[in-house]
């Protein structure tokens, strides 16, 4: 796969590899266009090759990393009826879910125990001896199913034979595996199938991603199409990704503004918070941000932003009982407690308060009989609103279902259940105690955090979104997987091959600095050392150069 060409406009590559079916790799980097690139090639294969899709009974797949993204899609494809998109799971689980006599024996052999009576369904979260699969799940059984049964894949092959995937990089090794070495491997020579992986190797921070498509064993020759454009970055930020990554050199391609970037270091690195004060100060004061203004303050970690927002007993909770996991307990409301939480009860108030009526009945449990039942609502909810300042989580929790305004999920009333049982886990009752007894505040600083009511954010909540200005802070001490004194301090890729950490820490510096459409500004916590100085000026400029404390 080393058949890499960028001397064409790659849209034009890519139309190219569709009228002669060839698969291919479209590597684009940061603001330059990819979903576009995705939408217009889609558009394409519906202006030519419509009347065969429609004889065929076929459509194209464009699978999403996320259902943002895949409602961006839909939404810029007019919702056309010959275009499948959708998730990978949700595709997947499309492509097996009506084998269940397979998926059932497969389940068995994992574990020869189950004995399944109810269909398999696939659900958020999983109850394998009730027949309920989820995400992992689906990723894995479709591995199976399709190597195993051969007719499966021709039926696919038959049904799609464009299939695009939008960031291949954060997709599944078991995914890429099946659309490589089951689908397009094994293609009929009398089939048309063309998989096009849309994406940045470059922009892979998801621990559970493919990252390079290098990384599947496969005989295959699939075409490399790069796209250097930037449309988004200013000048000056542009110059320093360029600096990161090494495998092209983008290009200002739109009416990109000259910008400003600078590096702050600390001489004295004691006071981590004193110093990240003083920056905003001086970007403030000198550079003239406005921090209320599409500006984002990136902390890598959720540690960090917990300190300063006032939810960090929540986290600490989490991930004394979580660890590796609680971030994704929390942001991803897998908890059943912060799922209540946050998608009920805090949901409710924020459109109780924005007067959307309409969508509030659909989440609480009162139900209005007369006038007089408005205002005993109106009176609760004020109160609930009042509560969640003062009390603590299981005093609002106590008070909304005891007021009728909730009830409890299936998910909290197992919880509670799983309490109950002698053989429940120390560990298990003292997370309930300390989450109970945590002040309800911490929820509303956590849930404005999720909303984004806040110009702070990790790195994943950033991934293809853009502002006027980005502050990145970094500290080298909140984390281990990643190490920007090795980045900054002299160490070069070319002695650093096997340094997974170095690579994973240079892409995420990559995919925070490139959130910047204007000013940029790194921060550097922690102590950096004479030859790390040096690198910075040289990707920042001598004059950019700046020492905080």
């Amino acid at each position: 796969m080393d058949r890499a060409i960028s001397n064409k406009d790659s849209l034009d590559h890519i139309k190219e590899c569709i009228d002669k079916s060839e698969s291919f790799i479209l590597e684009a980097g940061a603001g330059s266009g990819k979903t576009w690139t995705l939408v217009e090639s889609l558009k394409y294969i519906i202006e030519n090759k419509k009347k065969t899709l429609i004889k065929n009974n076929q459509k194209i797949v464009c699978i999403t990393y996320t259902n943002v993204a895949k409602n961006e899609i839909i939404e810029r494809t007019y919702n056309n009826e010959l275009i499948y998109v959708g998730t990978i799971h949700e595709f997947l689980w499309s492509c097996i879910k009506n084998y269940q006599k397979e998926l059932k024996q497969l389940l068995v052999e994992e574990n020869s125990d189950l004995t399944l009576e109810n269909s398999i369904q696939y659900e958020n979260y999983p109850d394998i001896p009730n027949g309920i699969i989820s995400h992992n799940d689906v990723l894995k059984l479709a591995q199976k199913i399709f190597n195993k049964y051969p007719l499966l894949s021709r039926i696919i092959i038959d049904s799609y034979p464009y299939i695009f995937v939008d960031e291949y990089q954060d997709t599944q090794k078991e995914t890429i595996d099946v659309l490589l070495n089951v689908l397009l491997k094994e293609k009929p020579e009398d089939s048309i199938l063309v998989i096009g992986f849309f994406g940045d190797s470059m922009q892979s921070i998801y621990p559970n991603g493919i990252e390079s498509i290098n990384n599947v064993e496969t005989s295959l020759d699939l075409k490399i199409i790069t796209k250097e454009d930037n449309y988004r970055c200013s000048r000056k930020v542009i110059d320093v990704l360029n600096h990161i990554r090494t495998d092209f050199k983008q290009k200002p391609a739109g009416k990109n503004l000259e910008g400003s970037t600078v590096f702050l270091y600390c001489s004295n690195t004691k006071n981590p918070n004193e110093n990240y004060d003083k920056c905003v100060k001086y970007l403030s004061e000198k550079k003239g941000w406005d921090f209320d203004q599409n500006t984002k303050i990136l902390f890598l970690t959720h540690r960090k932003i917990s300190s300063y927002m006032n939810f960090d007993e929540l986290f600490l909770i989490f991930n004394e009982r979580y660890r590796s996991v609680a971030t994704e307990q929390l942001n991803e409301l897998k908890n059943p407690f912060i799922e209540y939480l946050i998608g009920h009860i805090e949901k409710a108030v924020d459109l109780y308060t924005a007067n959307n009526f309409n969508e509030f009945f659909k989440i609480i449990n009162f139900k209005l009989e007369n006038q007089e039942s408005k205002k005993e609502l109106n009176d609760l909810v004020t109160k609930l609103v009042d509560l969640r300042i003062k009390s603590t989580i299981k005093g609002v929790i106590d008070y909304a279902t005891t007021a009728n305004l909730f009830k409890k999920t299936d998910r909290i009333l197992n919880f509670e259940k799983k309490l109950a049982e002698k053989d429940c886990e120390d560990k298990v009752k003292v997370f309930y105690e300390k989450l109970m007894s945590l002040k309800y505040e911490q929820i509303i600083n956590f849930s404005k955090f999720t909303q984004e009511d806040t110009p702070f954010s990790t790195k994943h909540g950033i991934k293809g979104a853009e502002f006027d200005n980005v502050l990145v802070v970094i500290d080298d001490t909140a984390w281990n997987l990643y190490s920007f004194s090795e980045v900054f301090g002299g160490i070069t890729i070319r002695n650093n091959e096997k340094n997974a950490r170095y690579y994973r820490t240079l892409k995420l510096l990559y995919v925070c600095c490139s959130r910047s459409k204007n000013n940029l500004a790194v921060l550097f916590l922690t102590d950096i050392n004479k030859e790390g100085l040096k690198n910075a000026e040289s990707w920042f400029g001598t004059d950019s150069i700046v020492n905080i404390s």
